[in-house]
């Protein structure tokens, strides 16, 4: 009886240590794309695929990707980060 609500339990803690995993991957993701695009680089290979979107308002260009979680019954998550560089004078 109380094995499967351990394991439940257990499912539900792996699943949200790999979506913290994924929301820092893609935040990283963010910040290269950001840093890349101010420096003057590609926004399609900047962002590698990614939904993303762009904004470049005074002098700061700030990248938002959005993608789904890829695990499971949680993958009903969508992860976002945004990410903002300066761009140059």
């Amino acid at each position: 009886m109380v094995l499967p609500a351990v394991l439940a339990v257990l499912a539900l803690c792996v699943g949200g240590i790999e979506i913290a995993a994924e929301q820092v991957r893609l935040t990283s993701e963010a910040s290269s794309a950001a840093r890349l695009i101010a420096a003057g680089g590609d926004e399609q290979s900047a962002t590698a695929g990614l939904a993303a979107t762009v904004d470049d308002s005074g002098g700061v260009i700030c990248v938002d990707l959005t993608e789904p979680a890829r695990l499971g019954p949680i993958a009903a998550f969508t992860l976002q980060a945004r990410e903002c560089s300066l761009g140059r004078p």
